[in-house]
C-alpha cells in the first residue's frame, strides 16, 4: 500500500512527464531540426512548477500577516495566536464566501 503523500507526489510527477512528453511531441512536429530536447522542455516545465509554488506560497503567507494584523485590531496579543486560530479563521471566511 502507498503513502498518501507518495501517491500524490507519484501522480504529480506522471503529470509533469505527460505534460513534458506533449509539449516535446508538439515541438518535433512543428520544428523537426531546431527543436527543444526533451531535458530543455522538462526544465522549462519544472521552472513554471516551481514559480508557480512560490508564487502560492508568497500568497499564503500574506495571507497569514492580514489575519495576524485582524487578530491585533482585536486586541489580541501575537504570542496568543494559535494555528488553529487561523484554521478556523480560513473556515469562517470560505463559509462566508460560500452562502
Amino acid at each position: 500500500m502507498l503513502l498518501p503523500n507518495f501517491t500524490e507526489w507519484l501522480v504529480g510527477f506522471i503529470i509533469v512527464l505527460v505534460i513534458t512528453t506533449s509539449f516535446y511531441v508538439f515541438g518535433l512536429f512543428i520544428a523537426p531540426i531546431g527543436h527543444f530536447n526533451y531535458i530543455e522542455w522538462f526544465g522549462l516545465v519544472m521552472l513554471f512548477v516551481t514559480t508557480n509554488a512560490g508564487r502560492l506560497s508568497f500568497i499564503q503567507t500574506l495571507n497569514i500577516r492580514k489575519f495576524i494584523n485582524d487578530q491585533k485590531e482585536k486586541g489580541i496579543d501575537e504570542d496568543d495566536i494559535t494555528t488553529g486560530d487561523y484554521i478556523n479563521y480560513l473556515k469562517e471566511k470560505e463559509d462566508a464566501n460560500i452562502s
